[in-house]
């Protein structure tokens, strides 16, 4: 049987003596409601201090509540900062919410990639995971790299650089 106040009291012992699973942990209990109310703004505070030590899941979660504006406004700029730290870490889901943000949320590939010191691997995997655009096919001249890259509806390995 779980009990959910007996873990929230056992992880905010921890988070506050730094732990950083403890504070992403915390993180999620008020996220959910387990073990206390929901709170964002409670949530966003523990996934930022784990987030900032480099816990993969909180930078990811940390990206997703910038984007949909939970614990604050809506802010873009810092939720791209965040996935990216994550998808450099190899988070997939990360990648595919840069990917929502560029589709749904319309903002512009070049502001993901102008504003970021995205590895080259992650700007292929990124553009490999929007799949080309709309239409299908297209090419992209990327900030700051000397390559342009051509894609097409087709996997990401038959991408190449020019």
């Amino acid at each position: 049987e779980k009990n959910y106040d007996e873990a929230f009291k056992w992880f905010s012992l921890a988070a506050e003596q730094g732990f950083i699973s403890a504070q992403y942990s915390l993180g999620y209990m008020y996220q959910y409601g387990y073990g206390v109310q929901q709170n964002y703004s409670e949530t966003l505070k523990w996934y930022k201090l784990a987030a900032e030590q480099g816990h993969i899941d909180a930078q990811s979660c940390l990206g997703w509540m910038y984007q949909y504006g939970k614990g604050s406004k809506k802010n873009f700029e810092e939720a791209i900062k965040w996935y990216i730290k994550a998808a450099e870490q190899g988070d997939k889901k990360a990648d595919e919410q840069l990917v929502d943000i560029v589709h749904n949320d319309r903002i512009s590939i070049f502001f993901v990639l102008g504003n970021s010191d995205i590895k080259d691997n992650t700007i292929v995997d990124l553009i490999g995971a929007i799949d080309a655009t709309d239409s299908g096919a297209g090419s992209m001249t990327l900030p700051n790299v000397d390559a342009t890259y051509n894609f097409t509806k087709t996997p990401k390995t038959s991408f190449n650089a020019d």
